[in-house]
Formats: C-alpha cells, sequence, structure tokens
C-alpha cells in the first residue's frame, strides 16, 4: 500500500509541476544624463622685460573636456580670452594658440580618427581675442573624458608698464559642432 501510496503522490506532483508554467518578470532601469564641462589649467608665463621692442613669452595650458551626457550628440570647445589688466593693458589678441597636441582619452569611447575628439584644423589656431575652436568631436563620437595641450604665445607690446598682468581665459563646451 505505501508502494501505491507513494506511486500515485508521484505522479501527482509530477502533473502539478508539468501543469505550472514558468513566470517572467520585467527589469527596468533609467539611464538619466550626465553633464557636459569643459575647462583649462591656469598657467603663469614666463616673464619678459619691458623694452622698446616687442617680447615675446610663452607656455602650454591643458584643456580638459568631459561628455558624461549619454547623448552622442559630439561638441565643440572654444576658448577665448580677455585683455590683459595690470599697470596698463595687452590686448586679447596679442595671446595666440599657435600649436596644439592630439587629444589623449582619460576615460570613455576612444579617440577616433574621423569623428574625433581633435582639431579639426589649423585653422583653429591663432588670435584668442575671439571664441577658438580647440577640440571637437562630431556626432556618434567624444563620450568621454578627454585632455590636450595647447600652446599660448604671448606679444608683449614695446613699452608696455611694468608689473603683473592678467586674463580670463573663457573656455566653453557646447552640444553638436
Amino acid at each position: 500500500m505505501n508502494k501505491k501510496m507513494l506511486g500515485a503522490g508521484l505522479v501527482i506532483a509530477t502533473s502539478l509541476l508539468a501543469s505550472i508554467s514558468p513566470a517572467f518578470g520585467d527589469i527596468g532601469v533609467t539611464v538619466v544624463p550626465g553633464t557636459r564641462a569643459a575647462s583649462a589649467t591656469d598657467l603663469v608665463l614666463p616673464e619678459v622685460n619691458s623694452e622698446h621692442v616687442s617680447r615675446y613669452t610663452s607656455g602650454a595650458v591643458t584643456l580638459w573636456a568631459d561628455d558624461s551626457t549619454g547623448s552622442g550628440a559630439g561638441w565643440a570647445v572654444t576658448v577665448q580670452a580677455d585683455d590683459f589688466t595690470g599697470p596698463g593693458a595687452i590686448p586679447a589678441a596679442n595671446l595666440s594658440a599657435y600649436w596644439a597636441a592630439p587629444v589623449a582619452t582619460i576615460a570613455g569611447q576612444p579617440v577616433d580618427a574621423d569623428g574625433g575628439p581633435d582639431i579639426q584644423s589649423s585653422l583653429a589656431l591663432g588670435p584668442l581675442d575671439q571664441p577658438r575652436t580647440l577640440m571637437q568631436a562630431f556626432e556618434g563620437f567624444g563620450m568621454g573624458t578627454y585632455s590636450q595641450q595647447v600652446g599660448l604665445l604671448l606679444k608683449v607690446p614695446a613699452d608696455t608698464l611694468a608689473g603683473s598682468y592678467t586674463t580670463e581665459l573663457t573656455v566653453s563646451i557646447t552640444a553638436a559642432p
């Protein structure tokens, strides 16, 4: 009798398991956009003597660009300087971006030879009294953090008053170049 009950129990248990269909649940997640930001390191240029002829001094800044928006829209980083102020003035047109190193990937999507980010043209180099696009990524590229060294050259005019001079370097990043 125990064998019959055991056999009957197995048949019932097997039929119950066979009639239970697996249940599936949905799992969802929302990815919210991060930020897009750009900045530059501070720079103190080597000193020059006040003379009756123009003098030049140079140095390099590091530009940083980060696109954590998850949009893939692409972006452009522009740089512009104000006039130098101090005991006198030095026009912003006297400060130029005159070389740019290749863009380096810090994190995220690697640099692409066609899509960037990179400096797109030697026309980007020149006086910083107007906005200059020094780093750019096309649509589908530039989703990461990047850095780029940029050489700056300052022409100090003849007979500039002695003293310390400063300028504000405005670094902006905008979507979709």
